[in-house]
């Protein structure tokens, strides 16, 4: 019979601990956290200008913050739906894309933008020069989406693919209470 060695034996705890602390993590980010005040961070548009802009530049209304990759399934299949939430409330809460694909190995500056132009995506999007973001936001998987308030405040944090029902159902949340 083959037995561990005790090393091998806390390794393996380790790792059962870390995704139990992951799992953990994942549960508790879909929750409401509405003391947590957002940092500013600059991330540059992807359009012919590539403009550098800071996130600063939108306060005092609420906005949606998504984190995405090119070549992430789950970012893919939620994005019509922020594009549909843009077409009918973007006049009152921003919406932004921020790709991180060059730092979590799924895609390129190339993929994301060939996938917005696939999907007809018209909201903001944009990516960042440096992964410092993913550990500011506390990005730990793909997508990523925040609910920040016109004060600054994040409303909520949701972790996985999010539809439509409940971007209204958060996004206009925050429009009812900013009133």
């Amino acid at each position: 019979m083959n037995r561990l060695s005790n090393s091998s034996k806390y390794t393996f705890y380790a790792l059962v601990l870390i995704v139990l602390v992951i799992s953990v993590l994942g549960c508790l980010s879909n929750q409401s956290r509405p003391s947590d005040v957002v940092s500013d961070f600059e991330y540059v548009l992807y359009d012919e200008t590539n403009t550098s802009i800071k996130l600063s530049d939108s306060y005092g209304v609420p906005i949606i913050l998504n984190f995405w990759a090119g070549l992430c399934p789950p970012c893919r299949a939620e994005m019509p739906d922020f594009q549909e939430f843009y077409d009918s409330y973007g006049h009152e809460i921003v919406v932004i894309g921020i790709d991180i694909g060059k730092y979590t190995g799924l895609g390129s500056k190339a993929d994301a933008l060939k996938l917005v132009d696939e999907l007809g995506i018209t909201y903001t999007i944009g990516g960042v020069e440096d992964d410092s973001v993913i550990e500011l936001y506390s990005v730990y998987g793909l997508p990523h989406t925040l609910f920040i308030d016109g004060d600054q405040n994040l409303v909520r944090a949701w972790s996985g693919v999010i539809n439509l029902s409940k971007l209204e159902d958060i996004g206009l949340g925050m429009l009812e209470s900013s009133q």
